[in-house]
């Protein structure tokens, strides 16, 4: 009778210290506290958004660096030191439209709230593919272990999202044509800013980063007037336009003057706040420049919406038309 009381407090006693061990393991010990299944990219009641980035260091000399992510292990900064892993809804990633505050999202959903100071990613395959100037075919690609370690702390909270960039680059190893992938620690974190890439527009291989917006492009105008009846610009005169994203103002050269004014703008609207200010210089060369500058000028007036497509913007302004091109 006492030999099977022995037996039972030695098996209780293993049962606890197995528990202890996997409360406290690591990613890669196959040990996870909390196992979260693949989320719906951009999905309602959001508090998390894991997104990669790459800062550009090695990555011009490519024309594709393919990441292959297998899970993310997220640890917990309380007392508990918990490990979250995250299977990533986008599990391949090229890095080189991903250059500088672009990112991209590959997991977005619902994890505890509280503090965390630790982000592991598991890569199980890295491909290079060299430009040609560099050689062309297939580069040597070294991963150090089978993860990339970043140590930054975040908190997370149940009514905000966080949105963690993850800086991933290439660098070249001396001048061996060996390069290495590495987390970028200085460009990685919570508090980035990042311009956000669209998962179609990355799996088509677009670059963004090349892909003019509304605010902060330099717009030249190429014609004007009715859809129908357009009147191009006259030949040697320049006639632009820039909406700075960070004071609401517009600005720019219409022909002989500068000029200057405020403006409101979502995805598909654009109005002009403020009467149109301008410089008060004559030019007589060449001519019609003068017409065409008060014609271009009350046309804008009356900025109704816009649309950009393939590098040109269109303004509807009433029954007119401002057609630019991106500088």
């Amino acid at each position: 009778m006492n030999k099977t009381r022995v037996y039972f407090l030695a098996a209780a006693i293993c049962i606890v210290a197995l528990l202890t061990i996997a409360c406290t393991g690591q990613p890669g010990e196959q040990v996870p506290t909390q196992q979260l299944p693949t989320s719906s990219l951009s999905g309602p009641e959001t508090n998390f958004r894991m997104l990669i980035s790459d800062d550009a260091n090695a990555i011009d000399k490519f024309t594709s660096v393919n990441v292959t992510i297998s899970e993310i292990g997220i640890h917990s900064g309380n007392s508990t030191g918990n490990w979250t892993t995250i299977i990533p809804d986008i599990t391949t990633v090229d890095l080189k439209p991903l250059i500088g505050e672009n990112a991209l999202e590959i997991w977005s959903g619902n994890l505890t709230a509280g503090t965390y100071n630790k982000v592991f990613i598991y890569i199980s395959d890295v491909t290079g593919v060299l430009a040609e100037e560099y050689g062309g075919g297939i580069a040597d690609i070294k991963l150090p272990g089978e993860k990339l370690h970043i140590s930054k702390p975040f908190t997370i909270s149940d009514n905000t999202t966080t949105s963690f960039v993850y800086d991933i680059t290439v660098i070249e190893a001396g001048k061996s044509g060996k390069y290495i992938l590495q987390p970028q620690i200085a460009q990685s974190g919570a508090e980035q800013k990042f311009r956000e890439v669209e998962q179609q527009q990355h799996r088509n291989g677009n670059r963004p980063d090349n892909r003019p917006t509304l605010k902060n492009t330099d717009w030249t105008l190429i014609s004007y007037g009715p859809s129908d009846n357009q009147t191009p610009i006259i030949d040697g005169t320049e006639i632009t336009l820039r909406f700075d994203e960070d004071t609401g103002e517009l600005s720019g050269k219409s022909g002989c003057n500068q000029y200057f004014g405020g403006y409101e703008a979502d995805d598909e609207s654009i109005t002009v706040t403020s009467a149109i200010g301008y410089t008060e210089m004559a030019c007589v060369e060449p001519e019609g420049i003068m017409e065409q500058e008060q014609a271009y000028l009350s046309i804008l007036h009356s900025m109704e919406s816009y649309e950009i497509s393939k590098g040109n913007l269109k303004i509807y302004c009433g029954d007119n038309i401002l057609n630019f091109k991106a500088d």
